[in-house]
């Protein structure tokens, strides 16, 4: 069947350079952007290659701008019925990797007003005298700021050393994992704790430290001041406690994976409603001078060994019923969620009273 897709591909490249010579530059894009997803992309198999690639081709062979070659990969994209990959054209006479560093030095330097994104809702108090309670917004920008204001909270909640702790991911839809999980290592009773698998079978444990690897990882930390000896993680002193962590269809992405740190912990309980499910991994790549990918590479295992599918949320230990019936947007979602949210703190409370309900 290869030998087929070949023959045919082969085929079509013929009738393109007799039509369009010119256009050498957008067929070689075409097939890198084919290969790069065929060889790669986790649910690769969801797409006949015999039947795309030659299709994707021959609608290449007329177009004269990269730029015009969008709608044409992503259609390939959607295809792989996956929600978590993505495509970015960019306008540039420079690579995309120095194109890259200048757009990651200006987000370093970027605030969440400069971006006109809504101000995050930090929050954290003591549930009488007794629980912590701590609310962990999603994250872009301000990653820094952000490790630094939930370390602060954190350490305030445990000098007055809590029965037990409520963390709540249901106002967070994703951004960057580690400024996330940063400060809650010793809440985490291993080392690596979920799993990345491709579509091979093979596994890589997730480190619950950020631990860089290779330079252009290294550059990046350092341009995004994430450096965790200049950053340390806080050492907790109330960590063998109840845990309960709140979750709710909003909670997506890195709120996924963060999730997943904790998941399967005997002091652990997730209360809420299914996860949204963006439960994978993605891998940068670039296309060219013009095109960068981000791809669905990998799915998340968690440490019992269940392996999430393609868009599978996670679901909860104990559900809390939720009306979804009159909500249309994102936007409706998390103002639902935000209105119900004392509802999702007693439900925990609630269950943090049974000590039964926790291994310790």
């Amino acid at each position: 069947m290869m030998r087929h897709c070949s023959l045919i591909v082969l085929s079509f490249l013929m009738f393109c350079f007799n039509a369009v010579a010119q256009n050498k530059d957008i067929l070689n894009l075409t097939n890198a952007f084919i290969d790069t997803v065929k060889s790669n992309a986790y649910s690769s198999a969801n797409v006949n290659w015999d039947s795309v690639a030659p299709i994707i081709i021959k609608k290449s062979c007329g177009i004269k701008e990269a730029k015009d070659l969008l709608p044409l990969f992503k259609m390939v994209l959607s295809d792989l019925r996956d929600v978590h990959s993505s495509l970015q054209y960019h306008e540039t006479d420079t690579s995309i990797k120095e194109d890259f560093m200048v757009q990651l030095r200006q987000m370093a330097k970027m605030t969440d007003a400069d971006a006109g994104l809504p101000p995050k809702n930090y929050q954290s108090y003591m549930i009488d005298k007794k629980y912590a309670y701590i609310n962990i917004p999603p994250v872009r920008l301000e990653q820094a700021k952000y490790i630094d204001t939930i370390g602060k909270q954190l350490k305030f909640l445990d000098d007055n050393n809590p029965q037990a702790w409520i963390i709540d991911l249901t106002e967070n839809s994703g951004g960057a994992n580690y400024p996330m999980i940063w400060h809650f290592a010793s809440l985490i009773d291993v080392d690596y704790s979920y799993s990345d698998v491709l579509n091979t079978g093979e596994e890589k444990k997730i480190s619950v430290v950020l631990r860089p690897e290779g330079e252009q990882a290294k550059q990046v930390y350092d341009i995004l001041e994430l450096d965790p000896k200049k950053r340390p993680p806080i050492k907790l002193k109330n960590t063998q406690v109840p845990i309960v962590i709140l979750t709710s269809y909003y909670t997506a992405s890195a709120a996924e994976a963060f999730l997943l740190h904790f998941k399967g912990q005997k002091n652990v309980i997730t209360v809420g409603q299914k996860t949204y499910g963006l439960t994978s991994t993605n891998q940068y790549y670039e296309i060219g001078n013009n095109f960068s990918l981000d791809l669905t590479i990998s799915v998340l295992k968690d440490r019992n060994g269940k392996k999430y599918k393609i868009n599978e949320g996670v679901n909860p230990d104990f559900l809390l019923p939720f009306d979804h019936s009159n909500i249309k947007t994102t936007n409706q979602l998390l103002e639902a969620v935000i209105n119900s949210k004392k509802d999702y703190i007693e439900k925990a409370l609630e269950i943090i009273s049974k000590p039964s309900n926790f291994s310790l």
